[in-house]
């Protein structure tokens, strides 16, 4: 059977890293116990954005009518510009250090089922923040997409204003809109040494990319945020 968009429930990893420094295995256990403790921002990795890591801005051309004309092209430079944003949006929150932060009007995923609810009560909703059961999620701007309430709402819309980008140009440029999580909790982080490097394994849900994990570990840019 084929395997179809959707289908994808997550992915399961195993990278060596090599040349490391001579106390990488000390340091990567301390990375690992705070990323087991707070979790792990789930960025765009850098790969997302082309080889020349300028797919995003080409995606903005795209959405104001400059962009190429074939189809294929188009919605793979328009969809990278939607990730810019996230990206964008979460880097705000975590410099607002709101990171561990649920705010009422959230949109919270349940980590379990995948099912979306508004956080009415962000003071009774924390323990399961926490605890990685639910996590709030950041916008995939686009003409249906299920907006938040309150503080939360504001911030996602101050990231299309500093774009200068409307709804009704996500709309017109066809972009539906998703949420997607914001937070993760590696699963099944595991590190052991080899001789001159360390080999990393672990699992990822869909649409999660384990270059943003293993910069946490090797402090390289990875992300394409501005």
């Amino acid at each position: 059977n084929k395997l179809r968009r959707g289908h994808l429930l997550g992915n399961r990893f195993r990278i060596l890293v090599s040349d490391v420094a001579p106390d990488a295995l000390e340091t990567a256990k301390l990375v690992s116990q705070a990323l087991k403790e707070h979790g792990l921002p789930n960025y765009f990795g850098g790969q997302r954005f082309g080889g020349q890591g300028d797919n995003a801005q080409r995606g903005r051309q795209a959405l104001l009518g400059k962009g190429p004309r074939q189809r294929w092209l188009r919605d793979l430079l328009l969809s990278a510009y939607q990730s810019r944003l996230f990206n964008l949006w979460l880097a705000q929150r975590l410099e607002k250090g709101l990171f561990m932060t649920l705010l009422e009007g959230d949109i919270a995923k349940k980590t379990d089922t995948g099912g979306l609810f508004t956080v009415e009560d962000a003071q009774a909703e924390t323990p399961r923040l926490l605890a990685g059961e639910i996590t709030y999620t950041g916008p995939i701007y686009g003409a249906k997409m299920m907006w938040p309430q309150g503080e939360a709402a504001e911030m996602e819309r101050a990231v299309l204003a500093a774009e200068e980008v409307s709804e009704e140009m996500l709309k017109r440029a066809g972009l539906k809109g998703s949420r997607r999580r914001a937070r993760l909790n590696p699963d099944d982080l595991a590190i052991q040494p080899e001789a001159g490097g360390l080999w990393f394994s672990f699992a990822l849900p869909k649409g999660s990319y384990a270059t943003t994990l293993l910069r946490e570990f090797m402090k390289t840019e990875l992300l394409e945020q501005a």
